[in-house]
């Protein structure tokens, strides 16, 4: 059996990205890391990820110094047209193009299943005006 994981692609704003599960050490960290930047907006009830938080109260409530290591170590196992998505990387490919960054964000939670059986894909999708999710 192999020990690589599957790739996973997606075309998001036509741009290809690739990415893989991370492993369950780092996955955990990860995981634990994104429930930290969310989890003041729930006041201890799990049940909010499901209802409208607004995006805007997401970020003010973040440590923006951790909420982009976090973002960017949530980048390290997806490549954007072949090319992995380091640091240098990251500033590249996402300069003016936010809405994407959140997209391909909500795209590799979902596929590590950070938040179980949540989508925090729809729930961004329900915090970006529909204008910046189509024009990003």
């Amino acid at each position: 059996m192999s020990n690589e994981l599957p790739e996973v692609k997606k075309t998001i704003d036509g741009i290809e990205f690739t990415t893989v599960k991370f492993s369950a050490r780092q996955g955990f960290t990860l995981s634990a890391q994104l429930l930290k930047h969310v989890a003041p907006l729930l006041e201890g009830d799990a049940s909010q990820l499901s209802k409208n938080v607004p995006l805007h109260k997401l970020f003010a409530s973040m440590d923006i110094t951790g909420a982009l290591d976090t973002i960017v170590a949530l980048m390290s196992t997806t490549y954007c047209n072949k090319r992995r998505i380091d640091e240098n990387e990251f500033d590249r490919v996402f300069s003016g193009k936010y809405t994407t960054m959140y997209k391909v964000l909500a795209w590799i939670v979902e596929v590590n299943s950070f938040l179980g059986e949540v989508s925090i894909g729809d729930l961004l999708a329900k915090q970006v005006p529909n204008t910046m999710l189509t024009n990003g």
